[in-house]
C-alpha cells in the first residue's frame, strides 16, 4: 500500500507558504509557527538645507514603526563645531523636528550629517541630511518701516525663501530682517488701521540688487520724511484760476492769491516750479515759473510766488498723438516738470492733472526751450478707459517740448479668477501677461462691505521666469501669528484688479524713458 502523506507534506508546504497552512489543516505538519519582526524606518523632509553662516534651518524626521510601540532615540552624527543640531522633541515615536543652527564663523561649504534613530534591541536607521552654509551675511534681507505712519507699521511680517514654507519674522524698533539664500523669495505683513491690508511680495535675489523697478527702494519702506515745511504766497490768480506750486517734489494746489505751505519739504537747493491755469484747463492766460536754487530753513518762506510779475513766463505747447488707442476709449492727460536736485536728483513738480481729451491727439504744455536747464525733463502721462473695467496708463520722458507719439501698451487679457480653499477669501488670478509688461504683476481685491479689508499680491515677472501669470494670497492659517480676520471672509463679495506693468532702465529722466500698465478688473 502506498502512503499518501509526502504529497500532502507536499501540498501543505505550498499552502504554508501561501499563509493558509491553518485552513488546509496542516498545523501538525509544521515544525515552527511564523513571527513578526518589530522594527522602524527613519526619513528626513527635505533632505538638504541651505543656511547662511549665523542661521538656522529645520527639516522634519519621519518614523514609521512596524510591531513597535516604544519610542526612538535620534542624535547627530559628522557635525562640524560651529553646527549644532536639536530634536524636538529628542526621543519620538513618529515625528520630530530638527533644528540646525549655525555659527557665524563657521566656514562656508557643503557638510554632510548622519541622523541615526536607536532603539532597545532594535536595528538602528540611518539618513543622510546635506547641509549648505553660505557666506555670512548673504541672502540678509532688512525691511523698515520705521519711517512710516503708525498705520502702515505692519503688525504681522513673514517670509519664504524659495518655494519653502512662510515663517513668521519678529521685528526690532519696526525694522525686520530675515535670510534668503534661494534664487527667489517673498514677503508678506498686515498692517490694521480704520481696516487691513495684507500684502505679498514675490521677487528674485537679482530685483533686490538692480531691478527694473528698483525693488531695492520698495523694500526700504517709507522714505523718511524730513519733515521741513516751506512757506510762501501766491500773487497774479485771477477768478477761478488755479495755481500748482512744488519744490522738489513737495507741492501744492493754490486756487486764490494769498499765502501757502508745503509740507515735508527736501532740503538742498531744489527748484520752485509754478503753473497756473484756469479751472485747471491750460491754454489762454496760463503762465508759468520756475525759480532755481532754493533752500530755505525749516520754517522759512520762499516769498512771492507772482504769475503775473516779471519772472513768469508763458507756457510753451505742442501737439502730442496717441497710438495704439482703442476704439471708443477715452482718456485724460498731465503734465509734470523734473529737474535736478535733491535725494534722486530728479525731482517732480506737478504742471496740471487729468484734463479730458478725446481723439487720438492733444495739446500739451510746458517750458519753452529758452527756460530750460540741461538736466530739466518733462514728462507727459495718459490714463485710458475702455468702459468700466479695462484701463491702461503711459508715463514717458522727454526735454524739449515738441510733437512727440506715445505708443500706449496692449490691453490686459481678462483673468481666469477662481476661488481657493482656506478659512479666508482666498483667489487667484491667472493669465498669459503681454510682451509689454516684463517688470510686475499685481492682484489685489477688496471686500465691498464692513471695514472693506484689502488684499494685495504681487511679484516680478523675473520670479515667474516666463509670461504665464498666476497670483493668489497664500494660506497662512498655520503662520504662528497670523488672524485670518485680516483678509476678506470666505462669503465676501469683493472687488478685484490685475494689474501688469513695465518700466525702461532707467526709469526716469532720461530720453524714452518710460512707464506702461494696464489693469483689467470686476467683481467676484
Amino acid at each position: 500500500m502506498t502512503s499518501t502523506l509526502p504529497w500532502r507534506r507536499l501540498g501543505c508546504s505550498i499552502l504554508c507558504l501561501a499563509g493558509l497552512a491553518y485552513a488546509a489543516g496542516c498545523k501538525d505538519d509544521q515544525t515552527t509557527e511564523p513571527t513578526n519582526t518589530a522594527s522602524f524606518t527613519l526619513a528626513l523632509n527635505p533632505t538638504s538645507l541651505t543656511v547662511s553662516a549665523g542661521g538656522s534651518a529645520t527639516s522634519t524626521v519621519t518614523l514609521a514603526p512596524s510591531n513597535f510601540t516604544g519610542s526612538v532615540a535620534l542624535s547627530v552624527e559628522g557635525a562640524p563645531t560651529g553646527l549644532t543640531a536639536a530634536f524636538n522633541p529628542s526621543s519620538a515615536t513618529t515625528t520630530s523636528v530638527l533644528t540646525i543652527t549655525t555659527a557665524a564663523a563657521l566656514a562656508p561649504g557643503s557638510y554632510t550629517l548622519t541622523i541615526r534613530g536607536s532603539a532597545s534591541g532594535l536595528t538602528d536607521r540611518t539618513a543622510t541630511l546635506t547641509i549648505t552654509v553660505a557666506a555670512a551675511g548673504t541672502g540678509t534681507i532688512t525691511l523698515n518701516f520705521a519711517n512710516c505712519p503708525v498705520a502702515e507699521r505692519p503688525v504681522w511680517l513673514a517670509a519664504q525663501d524659495g518655494t519653502g514654507p512662510w515663517t513668521r519674522v519678529t521685528g526690532s524698533n519696526d525694522a525686520y530682517q530675515f535670510t534668503m539664500i534661494q534664487s527667489k523669495g517673498g514677503v508678506a505683513f498686515a498692517t490694521v488701521s480704520d481696516s487691513s491690508i495684507v500684502t505679498t511680495e514675490y521677487f528674485t535675489e537679482g530685483d533686490l540688487h538692480q531691478g527694473t523697478l528698483d525693488y531695492v527702494v520698495r523694500l526700504d519702506r517709507c522714505q523718511s520724511l524730513l519733515g521741513e515745511t516751506v512757506n510762501g504766497s501766491v500773487a497774479g490768480l485771477a477768478a477761478g484760476e488755479l495755481a500748482s506750486v512744488s519744490i522738489g517734489s513737495a507741492r501744492t494746489s493754490v486756487n486764490g492769491n494769498g499765502a501757502f505751505q508745503l509740507a515735508n519739504a527736501e532740503d538742498g537747493n531744489l527748484a520752485l516750479v509754478g503753473f497756473k491755469s484756469l479751472a485747471n484747463t491750460p491754454g489762454t492766460g496760463s503762465r508759468m515759473l520756475i525759480r532755481r536754487n532754493n533752500n530755505p530753513a525749516n520754517g522759512g518762506s520762499v516769498g512771492t510766488v507772482d504769475f503775473s510779475g516779471s519772472e513768469s513766463f508763458a507756457p510753451a505747447s505742442a501737439t502730442m498723438t496717441i497710438a495704439n488707442l482703442g476704439t471708443g476709449e477715452t482718456y485724460k492727460h498731465a503734465m509734470h516738470y523734473y529737474t535736478a536736485g535733491g535725494a534722486t536728483n530728479c525731482e517732480v513738480a506737478r504742471l496740471y492733472s487729468e484734463i479730458p481729451a478725446s481723439g487720438n491727439t492733444f495739446t500739451a504744455f510746458g517750458a519753452p526751450a529758452a527756460q530750460q536747464a540741461s538736466s530739466d525733463w518733462h514728462a507727459v502721462s495718459l490714463f485710458t478707459y475702455a468702459g468700466t473695467n479695462s484701463f491702461r496708463t503711459l508715463h514717458q520722458y522727454f526735454q524739449a517740448l515738441a510733437p512727440q507719439t506715445f505708443t500706449l501698451g496692449s490691453v490686459l487679457p481678462v483673468p481666469t479668477i477662481t476661488a481657493l480653499a482656506g478659512a479666508y477669501k482666498r483667489l487667484q488670478a491667472a493669465l498669459t501677461m503681454p510682451a509689454e509688461y516684463q517688470s510686475r504683476a499685481s492682484f489685489r481685491y477688496q471686500d465691498q462691505a464692513g471695514t472693506r479689508p484689502l488684499v494685495i499680491v504681487s511679484a516680478t515677472m523675473a520670479w515667474f521666469g516666463s509670461t504665464s501669470v498666476s497670483l493668489s494670497l497664500p494660506d497662512f492659517s498655520g503662520v504662528a501669528g497670523w488672524n485670518n480676520g485680516w483678509a476678506p471672509s470666505s462669503g465676501a463679495s469683493v472687488f478685484w484688479s490685475v494689474l501688469g506693468e513695465n518700466s525702461t532702465t532707467p526709469p526716469h529722466c532720461a530720453a524714452n524713458a518710460k512707464y506702461i500698465s494696464a489693469i483689467q478688473s470686476g467683481t467676484i
